[in-house]
């Protein structure tokens, strides 16, 4: 059995994040000899006794290693964690004003659970910069945005028909999404939290206050205490289409307060080109461009380079912007792309519609 199919029997496996870290240590072995291909699945039960569920453990361990992603480890089929999988990928720091990075701050902020928001445009790293930390830091992490197709009831839970035929009762309570973390603990990102509609608000308040509290109405009004590594961040696009000005009410209740921009020095680290660099510039200055070029957007066009060629990337680049937007667009990624110098100092002359 190849190591990656080994890898895929943990989705078939229910597994207590208790018990497994009390494992952990002893499995060390185990884990060694499923890397190097010495064992399989059914000479480890064999072989050392060990039942099936403390043997998905030790391939569970292959995973977190190999991966590093955040896990899902579930103790039965109404309480999870719904871990959004994060994916190695390379991340740049930043310094804030204050001498701290943004990777500093944030880690600082997670270390006293200090409930956090993060503005800037879109593309700028916001929730990048999130996921890079649950990442280095190992721990379960979920990204749910608030964009009007997350309802109360996502976040909260609801009653459900019981899926045991036989059971007492005809439904059962089933968390939702943000009562699994509280109970739990993780990095609980709630992503552009100035698009959530007031009762998705009124849900969020006592959250994120002091006490870190969610009333359950449905559930005989239990009272969800946050769990001790429970971390609360709000990302939020100011300039966002559809979204709205965050009360002064809401924003008290985020101590940390970070704003991101697009940084040329953090673009030009990830590899891309000074020429593509300039565009953006000349892009984000001018008054006919109202969307955003966001580093995101760069790091695509480097990426379709590579996959499509100059030519085709150029085109997939200019359709990310508006209709009334490309002529200019165009015109400037020719000038500056198709010249052999720099157009710091050039002038970018306006041109009318067709």
């Amino acid at each position: 059995m190849k190591i990656e199919q080994r890898i895929n029997e943990i989705e078939k496996a229910e597994l207590n994040t208790t018990e497994f870290n009390a494992l952990l240590e002893q499995r060390q072995g185990i884990y060694n000899s499923i890397k190097n291909g010495k064992t399989t699945l059914i000479s480890i039960t064999t072989d050392t006794g060990m039942t099936q569920k403390d043997t998905y453990n030790a391939i569970f361990y292959l995973h977190k290693q190999l991966y590093k992603t955040t896990i899902n480890t579930t103790n039965n089929t109404t309480n999870n964690t719904n871990s959004t999988i994060v994916k190695k990928t390379k991340y740049i720091a930043r310094t804030m004003p204050g001498g701290l990075t943004d990777e500093e701050s944030c880690l600082r902020a997670y270390q006293n659970r200090i409930t956090t928001s993060i503005g800037g445009p879109t593309g700028s790293g916001k929730t990048h910069l999130l996921s890079h930390l649950a990442l280095k830091l190992n721990v379960p992490y979920r990204r749910t945005n608030l964009n009007g197709q997350t309802t109360a009831e996502d976040l909260v839970g609801q009653l459900i028909p019981n899926p045991n035929p036989e059971g007492k009762s005809k439904y059962v309570w089933n968390d939702g999404v943000l009562t699994k973390f509280m109970r739990e603990g993780g990095i609980f990102v709630l992503d552009e939290i100035n698009m959530a509609p007031a009762d998705i608000l009124a849900i969020l308040n006592p959250v994120l206050d002091e006490e870190q509290t969610l009333i359950l109405t449905q559930h005989n009004g239990e009272v969800v205490k946050a769990h001790p590594d429970f971390w609360c961040v709000a990302t939020f696009n100011p300039e966002y289409a559809g979204t709205q000005e965050m009360n002064k009410s809401l924003l008290s209740r985020f101590k940390v307060k970070l704003t991101l921009g697009y940084n040329e020095k953090i673009e030009e680290k990830l590899g891309i080109s000074p020429k593509m660099i300039d565009v953006a510039k000349k892009l984000r200055k001018s008054e006919e461009i109202d969307s955003p070029v966001s580093t995101r957007e760069l790091l695509a066009y480097k990426q379709n380079i590579d996959v499509f060629g100059e030519k085709t990337a150029r085109v997939y680049f200019v359709n990310n912007f508006e209709k009334h937007e490309v002529q200019i667009v165009t015109e400037i990624l020719t000038l500056i792309l198709d010249s052999d110098t720099s157009t710091d100092n050039a002038e970018i002359i306006k041109t009318d519609e067709n």
